[in-house]
């Protein structure tokens, strides 16, 4: 009890600013005590706001207090210092608690040491106090080490997450530049394509305007003389397709030297298709007079003359179809590749279209890998089409063959040939064989199907008016997993 009065004395005799006791008090006129110093302090603080409070009711002055020091409380606080610390009064004997006892862990009296804690392990409290202190200066250097520990830890875990860090960044950018080169070698291949193309589009309507060299008497017309003006479009499609011409070289170098700078932008571009340029041939198509009709060749070395390289367009081919050897070969597998979500994939017939846009004058062969699987066993259909044909359904909108935009042969398990176009069927024979030719004539609206055997063996022949560039096309049936197709190189 003695020792709670001290303790509550030395606390009511403290200052709350400083929590030690009062030096110089001063008492303000709302009660509250403070140490001359601390209050000054205080208040000095507060001098830019022009606000004098007292820190612990926070009762405002409205200017600031002159203090004066509380004699009467200066002298209970000198007392107060001179009586010394609090110290620990056993309540039963009225004994200082001079020693320790380690088996009940507490401090005793002498009194009490010698009778109820008879026979315990008893040492003075000083000792006591020292042999703690050491412990706990032990506890602290080791404290102290695993905190060091700690700190050397997580900087080493820093340093290597920096490094690896870098080398994450670093196989990124090379990525990135393998990337912006891949690019910039597949937009210079599509811009020769595209450019060659235009070239055969103006060759072949400069062809339409070459007539044979007769004399006058022998001039007998083959067709109706035709008035002067009569191929006015063809020259003008001829200088409309020269303008396009330029313009789209310009903007595909454009393009290729911006490559590095403009990353993201580029590889957005190699999903779009290159401009249509063939928008003026269904115009000169439509007009009246027709293109002279050439003799088609006979030998396969006539045809090669208008060879055509194709390769397929990853982007239209179906998941199961997996594309190899410079995406000229096809093969159907048992699994969907995970190729990127694309509007111009087919999603339920097993097709694929070729990137070349075919116009003029081509020839291609389609061969089939016996070695990869039985030929008698399987069912491939060479086709060509337009663009506009339909990719995301079921439908005979999108099945080659089945629509008024595709023109389909099958050449089946049963060694025989059928051909398609907007649902009529008609039967083929001619002899077997693993290797399919076609050949187009686009501004004649003749498209022909051989079989390649030691000689050229027309199959079918079509003569219509086509009117949009055509696409080269490949179609599987969904029995025939390993079943491979592929255009193999002509020159």
């Amino acid at each position: 009890m003695a020792q709670a009065a001290v303790a509550l004395d030395r606390e009511a005799f403290s200052c709350a600013i400083c929590l030690d006791l009062l030096k110089d008090p001063a008492t303000l006129s709302c009660g509250h005590s403070y140490c001359m110093r601390c209050i000054h302090d205080h208040w000095d603080e507060e001098e830019e706001k022009q606000e004098y409070s007292c820190p612990q009711c926070r009762h405002s002055f409205i200017s600031r207090p002159v203090l004066v020091k509380n004699t009467m409380l200066a002298v209970l606080v000198e007392q107060l210092e001179k009586s010394g610390p609090p110290v620990d009064i056993c309540s039963e004997h009225n004994e200082v608690k001079k020693m320790f006892c380690r088996t009940d862990q507490q401090l005793l009296c002498v009194v009490c040491c010698m009778d109820k804690h008879a026979g315990h392990r008893t040492v003075s409290a000083a000792a006591e106090r020292a042999e703690m202190q050491a412990k706990l200066e032990v506890r602290l250097d080791k404290i102290h080490q695993m905190i060091h520990s700690k700190e050397t830890g997580l900087d080493r875990a820093s340093e290597e997450t920096f490094t690896i860090l870098i080398h994450v960044m670093k196989e990124r950018q090379a990525e990135v530049e393998q990337q912006i080169r891949t690019q910039q070698e597949n937009e210079e291949t599509r811009l020769q394509e595209h450019q060659q193309e235009l070239q055969s589009d103006i060759s072949e309507l400069k062809r339409t305007q070459t007539y044979p060299e007769v004399s006058p008497a022998e001039a007998t017309p083959i067709f109706p003389t035709q008035p002067p003006g009569s191929f006015e479009h063809v020259t003008a499609a001829l200088s409309t397709l020269s303008d396009l011409l330029q313009q789209t070289l310009k903007e595909g170098l454009d393009n290729i030297s911006q490559a590095p700078t403009q990353v993201e932008q580029l590889l957005a571009q190699s999903e779009k298709p290159l401009p249509q340029a063939h928008s003026t041939v269904p115009l000169l198509l439509d007009q009246p007079e027709r293109p002279l009709n050439l003799n088609e060749p006979t030998t396969r070395k006539g045809f090669l003359k208008y060879a055509k390289e194709i390769t397929l367009d990853l982007n239209t081919a179906h998941r199961q179809l997996s594309l190899s050897d410079e995406n000229r070969r096809a093969t159907f597998e048992e699994d969907a590749n995970r190729y990127p979500k694309n509007p111009n994939r087919f999603s339920y017939y097993y097709q694929v279209l070729s990137r070349q846009r075919l116009t003029g004058r081509c020839y291609w062969e389609v061969k089939w890998d016996t070695s990869a699987t039985n030929w008698s066993d399987s069912t491939i259909t060479i086709a060509v089409c337009y663009n506009n044909i339909k990719r995301k359904d079921k439908s005979d909108e999108c099945r080659f063959g089945f629509n008024e935009n595709s023109w389909a042969l099958q050449c089946s398990r049963d060694d025989d040939y059928t051909f398609y176009f907007n649902e009529d069927e008609t039967d083929v024979y001619g002899p077997t064989s693993s290797r399919i030719g076609v050949y187009l004539d686009h501004s004649s609206g003749i498209l022909s199907f051989y079989s390649v055997t030691t000689s050229m063996n027309l199959l079918h022949r079509v003569e219509t008016s086509f009117t949009q560039p055509l696409y080269a096309g490949l179609k599987f049936e969904s029995s025939d997993h390993g079943a491979t197709a592929y255009f193999p190189k002509l020159k």
